[in-house]
């Protein structure tokens, strides 16, 4: 996916990202964090891509 350059899905949603990681580097890729200046954590399933919808995720707002 990303390693190999390649777009698979794309939303411009007007979100700033300020970081993206995998869950683990021991396994084959399955969850993509990507955390937000709006305070907010999106979590994607990468293994899970629907033609339209883009891949199953949830988010959340980091709040103290």
């Amino acid at each position: 996916m990303m390693l190999l350059s390649e777009n698979k899905y794309d939303d411009d949603d007007d979100v700033k990202v300020c970081c993206l990681e995998f869950d683990r580097k021991d396994i084959e890729m399955n969850k993509l964090v990507a955390t937000c200046l709006e305070s907010k954590v999106h979590v994607f399933d990468v293994r899970t891509q629907h033609p339209r919808k883009g891949f199953a995720s949830v988010t959340e707002k980091v709040t103290s």
